[in-house]
């Protein structure tokens, strides 16, 4: 290719190129400005008691993070009375709460290396009173026997058995850790020694009380639906269903004595219990038993009945309409009926469906 095709090749590139580019440019110009990014409209939540701007969410919020923050002032100041009484046992309440996280299908989320358990711990330690152990180890523990590593490891179901001999549940759990590492003989023992006990007392029912007792005079209903949940979601260490599972199975009730055991701890279930998962083991294993129609179906008829309860707040709380009046309401009834009834599901659902039939 000689020189002057060579430039003319380089004059015809370049020409174009300058053509392509006005063409882009005359695309641009065409296409007008760009458009400016409309900002999305804040979430107004219907929620009951607040009005004015505190029904806007802010900015990526979800409905729980909006509820929990426009009644945060005075569930925060709940929490600092119950630290600051002079009462051991709210004290402890008031750093358990430091777990509480209510949210649909609650359970407890302990973190076992923070500053709330380990104070909590050292407060169980220092007065050996079984409801704060008891709060302790279901704080520390998630309702995992096993202590994880920290100051939770200064706790044992074995000292709570040991200050508090005559209550069944904490040698229910020591019976259900041994038979869960295979160790029957310590098994039968400590389950042995439940079937003896005379009471069933997890004290989740006796610190809820003491802490509700403690609300801030006028709270309005959304301040007091949250601060039953927070309570409601630190529940510490009930029955464990091991006796439903493996410790009162249709197989370990073929030996005697395990079924004569298993006889003596659904009896104090059936009458002591105060927590819904109790009476549903109650009825579980009464039938299993061989117990009377009468008295098994009586307690499955009560477990059952427990489903026309108020619904949880937390449980329509992606669509909002959980904290609606209507159903903070009735949920703050059942919280208020829990006050009356020293902390007892059982007897403050028992109360509030009771309140619901006569109010139809």
């Amino acid at each position: 290719m000689t020189s002057d095709s060579r430039r003319r090749w380089r004059w015809l590139a370049l020409g174009g190129f300058t053509v392509f580019s006005l063409f882009l440019v005359f695309l641009a110009t065409r296409a007008g400005p760009p458009e400016r990014t409309v900002a999305a409209a804040r979430v107004t939540d219907d929620l009951c008691g607040v009005s004015g701007s505190d029904q806007l969410r802010n900015d990526r919020e979800t409905i729980e993070q909006h509820v929990a923050r426009v009644t945060a002032k005075t569930v925060g100041r709940w929490r600092t009375t119950l630290l600051q009484s002079a009462d051991r046992r709210q004290r402890a309440i008031g750093l358990a709460l430091g777990n509480a996280e209510p949210a649909y299908d609650s359970r407890p989320h302990a973190t076992p290396r923070t500053r709330v358990n380990n104070d909590l711990v050292l407060l169980a330690l220092e007065t050996n009173d079984p409801a704060i152990y008891a709060l302790a180890l279901g704080q520390c523990s998630e309702n995992n026997v096993d202590m994880p590593a920290g100051p939770c490891r200064g706790l044992s179901l074995e000292h709570w058995a040991e200050i508090d001999a005559d209550n069944a549940v904490p040698w229910m759990w020591i019976a259900s850790r041994a038979d869960k590492t295979g160790d029957p003989v310590r098994a039968d023992d400590a389950f042995g020694r439940a079937a003896k006990a005379s009471r069933l007392d997890s004290y989740v029912g006796a610190m809820r009380a003491l802490a509700l007792n403690a609300l801030p005079p006028k709270v309005t209903p959304l301040e007091k639906a949250v601060a039953g949940a927070d309570l409601i979601s630190i529940s510490g260490l009930v029955a464990p269903v091991a006796l439903v599972t493996t410790l009162c199975s249709e197989r370990a009730l073929q030996v005697a004595t395990r079924k004569q055991q298993c006889s003596s701890a659904t009896n104090v279930l059936a009458t002591q219990g105060t927590s819904l998962t109790e009476v549903a083991m109650a009825a579980i294993l009464g039938e299993r038993l061989g117990w009377p129609e009468d008295r098994w179906i009586a307690l499955r008829k009560e477990s059952d009945s427990y489903r026309q309860a108020p619904s949880y707040p937390w449980s329509k709380a992606d669509s909002g309409a959980g904290f609606r009046c209507e159903r903070v309401l009735r949920y703050d009834s059942f919280i208020d009926q829990l006050a009356a009834h020293g902390g007892s599901e059982r007897a403050a659902m028992k109360a509030t469906i009771e309140a619901l039939r006569h109010a139809r």
